[in-house]
Order: structure tokens, then sequence, then C-alpha cells
């Protein structure tokens, strides 16, 4: 990442807030006796396609419950990189916004700052995309949809 200015409080405390708040709920719901489990089902229903969920609901065992685990942890890592990726985008666009330097191409469309917007972007993207971070939550994201997946295929010809 670039010479970024640092996150605001809110924005870092909301995400040490999420990370823990996810943490904590996976936890729990693998602790005996969790009352996690209606909470869990929630989040399935609303993000999982409905097909997944009528192959999870006739599954025996936890295949499939761990199989979610693992790409709720996924995707997990793989927003975080999102998150930053957008943060140093922003940064980056604010800083060639307030910029002062004569040689900076002035802003006189909204063409130009929507092209400005794209370039800090991508910018800031490729900086993350080729890191090996991002490559092992790309890895890590895939690897756990296909076993996802797999958990969820029924037999039906």
């Amino acid at each position: 990442m670039t010479d970024s200015p640092p996150l605001p409080a809110w924005v870092s405390d909301w995400l040490v807030a999420q990370a823990r708040d996810w943490q904590a709920l996976l936890q729990s719901a693998a602790a005996p006796g969790s009352n996690a489990a209606p909470i869990i089902e929630r989040y399935r229903q609303l993000f999982l396609p409905q097909s997944a969920q009528a192959a999870l609901a006739g599954m025996p065992g936890a295949g499939a419950g761990a199989a979610w685990q693992r790409w709720q942890g996924a995707m997990s890592s793989a927003g975080a990189l999102a998150t930053a990726i957008g943060i140093d985008a922003y940064a980056r666009f604010t800083a060639a916004l307030a910029s002062t330097d004569p040689a900076a191409q002035p802003i006189t469309t909204l063409a130009e700052l929507h092209d400005l917007w794209v370039d800090c972007g991508e910018a800031a993207y490729a900086e993350v995309a080729h890191s090996r971070p991002f490559a092992a939550a790309q890895a890590e994201l895939l690897s756990a949809f296909v076993e996802l997946r797999a958990a969820t295929q029924t037999d039906a010809p």
C-alpha cells in the first residue's frame, strides 16, 4: 500500500469490531450446546443459494457446516483485503484532489473526476493484487467455495 494517512478511528474500530464479532460467532457456533444456531441459520438463508440451502438441509453430519464455516472465513479474509483496497483508493483520491502540485492536471469535468477515481482505484488494486496475501486469500476463497459446492451437491440425475 502507499504511504496513505492513517485510517479514521471509526473505520479502524469498525473493522476490529467486525472481525471480533465474526470470530465470536464462529467460536460460539462450534461450542457444544451452542444457541448461535438460529443466528447462523439466518445468515445461511440470506447468503446461500436456495438449491444449496435445500441440499444442506437434507445432509446428515457436519461436513456441509464445516465447509460453510470455511467459506465464511475465506469470504471474511477476501473482504478485509477488498476493504483495504477501497480505503487505499480513497486515500489516493483525496490526496490527488488536495494536491497543490502545479504539474497536476486540473479537474474541470465530471469525466475527469471519474477518471481520477478509476486511476486511484486501479493503482490501489494493482498494489494489493500482486501480493502474496491477496493470492493466498483468492486461492483459499476458491478452494472453500469448491468444498462448499461439493458438500451441497445432491446425487439427483
